[in-house]
């Protein structure tokens, strides 16, 4: 199998399935571990000299602030009471978040591995900012959930490593956006991305608010007189099909701020 598409899959589990148990609301195979041995640009990738959060904030200092208080998973702990569906979902989505937090998965830098090529035996050099964004949005989601401190250390290195690849505006400091150029990444949706994430999280420091807070000031920027989105910034080109895809995840940003 695949593992890049189950990659996907349990990402869109863990996001869906946790939105679902939080109001109130098959069986999953454990993938084999991918290769001990990753390329130096995924285990050590670039980061600008101008923004390195993981400098300024550490995830360990970030895992400090998580509180003691109940969780909602709370309310199906009790395995026996609950019926089958309701049985299945909730170990489904506990073995989602495991298995996107789980070592060799989830790397040392906080970002995930995007897939193993089967033909090559190696996993895929492949880095897309959003899609690492929606990642560390599931763990970040599994945190809040659950209340578990392992949940949110790592949710916390991987928005930290997403940052490193984000600039303040030099003409505008309160505006924050990815530094890739816009071949790499759709900027709009990446900071939308990355904006929901820090949000996500229960109880984030102080610091990381206020870089969710610098993100989303860009999106404002891109929000045209009639109250529509710019999906893409002037001169970038985006695939039709993505535009009412990232409009929507900015305006669930800007909500949310």
């Amino acid at each position: 199998m695949h593992i890049r598409t189950l990659f996907c899959a349990v990402l869109t589990l863990a996001v869906v399935v946790c939105a679902v148990l939080a109001l109130g609301q098959s069986n999953a195979q454990n993938p084999a571990a991918p290769p001990k041995t990753l390329p130096p640009e995924i285990l050590n990738p670039p980061a600008p000299a101008k923004m390195r959060p993981m400098d300024i904030v550490s995830a360990t200092a970030v895992g400090e602030g998580v509180k003691k208080k109940p969780a909602p998973i709370d309310r199906f702990r009790n395995y026996e009471s609950l019926d089958e569906r309701t049985r299945q979902i909730v170990f489904m989505a506990q073995r989602g978040m495991e298995w996107l937090s789980r070592d060799g998965i989830h790397l040392a830098n906080g970002r995930f591995v995007a897939g193993i090529n089967p033909a090559l035996g190696g996993p895929l050099e492949e880095t897309d900012f959003i899609r690492q964004g929606t990642g560390a949005c599931a763990l970040a989601r599994s945190a809040r959930l659950t209340g578990d401190e392992k949940f949110y250390v790592r949710a916390s290195e991987a928005i930290l490593a997403l940052l490193a690849e984000t600039t303040v505006d030099a003409s505008a400091p309160t505006v924050r956006k990815p530094s890739m150029p816009a071949a790499a990444c759709n900027r709009v949706g990446s900071a939308s991305i990355l904006a929901i994430t820090i949000f996500e999280m229960p109880d984030p420091p102080p610091q990381m608010l206020a870089w969710g807070e610098e993100l989303c000031g860009f999106l404002r920027g891109n929000v045209r007189a009639d109250g529509s989105v710019q999906s893409s910034e002037t001169g970038d080109t985006v695939d039709s099909r993505e535009t009412v895809t990232f409009q929507g995840m900015a305006l669930a940003a800007i909500a949310t701020s």
